[in-house]
């Protein structure tokens, strides 16, 4: 267990709290109390969602193939090596039971869909895909934070098929009902089409705020989603940094003019 001072980690957190917070194992949604009563709270007329904490802006995407053992979980952009932070939000001008939901989602402000890869939570041998939900309510201050999560690269031949999943099951709960046959044809013509443009090198991660009717099990959508910033595949040509494994030659002569051939790890194109 590790005490973080979110003051210094989370700039929104700054001027009005001044507590810390305990981060639990990786693989564990939480969520953590940054009240303090000494200062006013943020009051908005509607509910509103707000990001403390972005994700960092490189991460690796991995294959399903390379989830083998333990590998590195997205972190908030202020992490250190002393201490981890991890993306968050808070929910505000709300009073009651709520969910906040973390879902992937792609980075074009002019289509804001689903992404075809996979946000995923280990769970003991299981891997659980997007979205991920985290109960909050006035004792946590509406406050989530996602830990434990890594994102799986979906393999181009199955992208539509992957995109088409994701979508049918964002439309059902905006609908707050199953889809007609009639719908889902469509929209599996709609994500075949994405699929053609849709860039597997960038994601970004979408926040919603609902609230689920106990007796009928519906849920309602709190306020407009917010998105992250963009997220890049550090193992990608176009958005990662790129790694040289080997050179030609170590030395050179003084004068100059000799060739010098750069080997860089493979990366996807």
């Amino acid at each position: 267990m590790q005490n973080l001072n979110i003051s210094n980690a989370y700039p929104y957190f700054a001027e009005t709290h001044h507590q810390t917070m305990t981060t639990g194992e990786e693989g564990q949604l939480q969520t953590f109390t940054y009240n303090d009563p000494t200062q006013p709270r943020v009051e908005l007329s509607v509910p509103q969602l707000t990001i403390v904490e972005q994700p960092v802006d490189k991460f690796r995407f991995r294959y399903q193939s390379e989830m083998h053992g333990t590998h590195g979980s997205l972190m908030g952009v202020h992490t250190e090596k002393s201490k981890k932070t991890f993306p968050t939000v808070q929910l505000h001008g709300f009073q009651g039971e709520a969910k906040i939901r973390c879902s992937l989602f792609q980075v074009d402000p002019n289509r804001r869909a689903a992404h075809s890869h996979n946000l995923v939570i280990k769970s003991g041998e299981i891997d659980l895909n997007d979205p991920h939900d985290i109960d909050v309510n006035e004792e946590c201050n509406y406050v989530a934070m996602f830990q434990g999560m890594g994102i799986i690269h979906t393999a181009k031949k199955n992208i539509a098929e992957e995109l088409s999943k994701k979508m049918k099951k964002q439309r059902s709960v905006e609908m707050n009902r199953e889809l007609t046959l009639r719908e889902e044809y469509q929209l599996q013509k709609e994500a075949a089409e994405m699929a053609k443009t849709m860039n597997l090198n960038q994601v970004c991660l979408c926040f919603q705020a609902f609230q689920v009717d106990a007796s009928t099990g519906r849920w309602a959508q709190l306020c407009e989603p917010v998105y992250s910033n963009p997220i890049n595949n550090m193992k990608s040509a176009l958005t990662g940094e790129l790694k040289i494994c080997r050179l030609s030659a170590t030395v050179g002569n003084v004068d100059g003019g000799e060739e010098v051939f750069m080997f860089v790890e493979k990366v996807c194109k």
